[in-house]
């Protein structure tokens, strides 16, 4: 037993001596050669590149000085990134304007339908909704619908189920149609894609595609209903060197011009769709119906097809408020915003005319952003900044904006009203205010600039490090719009106080008179204010819809209501302004009536 614990004693001596030995080596080594420690211990610094993200703040006050934005692109600015992947915002701003790299992740299911039994190994259009797909396969009654050729080159694969033509009725011409509804889903991240934002796919030709003409390097396509397919094959030569996957758009929800089916998309679903009539378990329809029965059952697949076409409006609707299974990287965005003059109207500004230097610096830009950078992951949500500043101040601008509407119809005695409107001016106020009065700041001029100032801060900043022109771009257009919009409430507030305090402190009658052209003139200030700043929040639905009904945002391009606000069936949802429609700041309920 002694010889053995006295071996244990030695070995704990040795062990002790070497640990000894290597802390004063280590010791000689700090003192000496710390220059060339990290090699020899090989620990891996927590400020490395792609671990460390720094804390470091940009004001935005500061950075506006160095990045300076006038009104008119702050506002443009401001659009595009609130209403980027949001039908709603596309649709409210339909002359798109920016660039955008984006991302869908691996495992993201696409849809696309067609009467061809093979799936195209070409570039082709699929949609992000069934709903949507499922509209472009046929609902066959007693006309066949017309569907441009499918490509010519395809990759074929066994179609499930019976080949038999479609069956319409004894007295009525059967004709060869078959429609499928193919799902796919990504096997890879797609990180090569650019979104357009504006309603990118409303084949108009006021300016609404003039992002895919640039990109297709085309001065012009005589009809968007025949010259799509072109501009897109163009666009996806053009991108092909440089790995481009597809171009993103709006139509009714989003869809994906896909450059290449052959990767990173496999085909997990083929549906071939039912007999409209047998799936009910209905004879054929014919083309006059006889008797009631034939009019009652025509009546009831009158329904089917009407719900057909409500269900891709509620899933248009879906994405109203944001399309969550793409990201996009604002800190690539390109746009001509800032370099060039464009008409601050998004349904007037085009594209289409800038300068060819222009245009080659966006495609050389792009080209050089998909070619050298990856996705950015770390980076300011520039959207969700936008988004809680549209949502804590929309209410509050509207509602203001109606106080003031308000007072200025008013028939009542004129101390009453200003009683009135000072009452809700400041209730709407004050606890905004007082959240930045700094009562130990006496300086009354000193505290409103700090008010101002931090009133700013709180709702524009960055997260992450601002990395590139563009952020810093989007940056100062948050910054101007959200100093546009402190201001107007201080102002109303300090109103409001003036108000009550010749009210409730020390009545007199003498400035009513200026008191009410104060508050008209407040009143105008705040109607330019939310002219220019067109957030979609100003744009609602009267009531609140049914179930069954869909708060319809109209759209530009083709729809289950009609093409465009030419079409007679659609160009009640529209406001004509003498040269160009518009959508206005009340929209329908639509439901099943609507439809048929």
């Amino acid at each position: 037993m002694i010889p053995y614990m006295a071996g244990n004693l030695l070995y704990t001596s040795l062990l002790l001596n070497l640990l000894f030995g290597s802390i004063i080596f280590i010791s000689f080594l700090l003192a000496t050669h710390h220059e060339i420690l990290s090699e020899i211990i090989k620990v891996r610094s927590r400020g490395e590149p792609g671990e460390h993200v720094s804390s470091e703040r940009l004001c935005p006050f500061d950075n506006f000085e160095k990045n300076g934005l006038d009104w008119d692109n702050s506002t443009a600015i401001f659009n595009i990134v609130h209403g980027s992947l949001k039908q709603k915002g596309g649709v409210l701003n339909p002359i798109g304007a920016a660039f955008i790299p984006a991302y869908i992740p691996p495992n993201t299911y696409f849809y696309h339908s067609t009467e061809s039994n093979q799936v195209p190994d070409s570039f082709e259009w699929i949609a992000m909704s069934s709903e949507f797909s499922y509209s472009f396969a046929s609902f066959p009654r007693n006309i066949q619908r017309q569907h441009p050729p499918p490509p010519e080159h395809s990759t074929s694969f066994t179609v499930p189920g019976n080949t038999n033509y479609l069956r319409i009725g004894d007295n009525s011409k059967p004709y060869a149609r078959r429609d499928f509804l193919y799902g796919f889903r990504t096997t890879i991240p797609f990180t090569k894609l650019i979104f357009l934002d504006g309603a990118s796919a409303s084949k108009r030709d006021t300016g609404e595609m003039d992002q895919q003409l640039l990109l297709g390097n085309l001065s012009n396509v005589h009809s968007w209903h025949f010259g799509e397919r072109y501009a897109a094959e163009k666009i996806c030569e053009w991108g092909r060197p440089f790995g481009l996957q597809g171009v993103i758009r709006l139509e009714i929800g989003f869809e994906i011009i896909l450059c290449d089916f052959k990767n990173g998309v496999e085909l997990v679903s083929n549906v071939s769709l039912s007999n409209v009539t047998e799936l009910i378990g209905f004879p054929g329809e014919t083309p006059v119906p006889n008797g009631n029965l034939e009019k009652n059952r025509t009546e009831l697949m009158d329904i089917f097809e009407g719900m057909s076409g409500l269900e891709i409006l509620q899933s248009g609707a879906n994405v109203d408020t944001g399309e969550r299974r793409i990201l996009l990287d604002f800190s690539r965005m390109v746009t001509p915003i800032n370099k060039t003059w464009l008409n601050p109207d998004p349904y007037r500004r085009r594209l289409a005319n800038l300068s060819t230097e222009i245009k080659e610096d966006i495609l050389e830009t792009l080209e050089f952003n998909l070619r050298e950078y990856d996705f950015q992951y770390k980076s300011t949500d520039w959207q969700l900044i936008t988004n809680n500043i549209v949502n804590k101040f929309g209410p509050m601008l509207l509602t203001l904006n109606s106080s003031l509407t308000k007072f200025e119809h008013s028939k009542t005695d004129i101390d009453y009203s200003l009683k009135q409107v000072a009452k809700d001016l400041s209730r709407l106020t004050y606890n905004f205010v007082r959240r930045y009065s700094d009562e130990a700041i006496q300086n009354t001029t000193l505290r409103e600039e700090k008010m101002f100032r931090q009133s700013v801060e709180d709702y524009v900043y960055h997260t992450y490090p601002i990395r590139s022109a563009s952020e810093r771009l989007i940056y100062s257009s948050l910054f101007v719009e959200q100093s546009a919009v402190s201001r107007i409430i201080l102002d109303v507030f300090k109103l409001s106080k003036a108000i009550l305090n010749d009210l409730y402190v020390t009545p007199t009658k003498e400035n009513y008179m200026k008191f009410r052209y104060d508050v008209l003139s407040t009143k105008t200030k705040l109607v330019k204010l939310l002219e220019d700043l067109r957030w979609p929040i100003f744009t609602q639905c009267f009531s609140k819809c049914k179930w069954d009904e869909v708060c319809y945002v109209p759209t530009w391009g083709p729809s289950p209501i009609g093409m465009g606000p030419e079409d007679p069936k659609n160009h009640r949802w529209f406001d004509f302004d003498g040269e160009r429609y518009r959508i206005g700041h009340t929209l329908p309920c639509i439901g099943i009536k609507d439809m048929l």
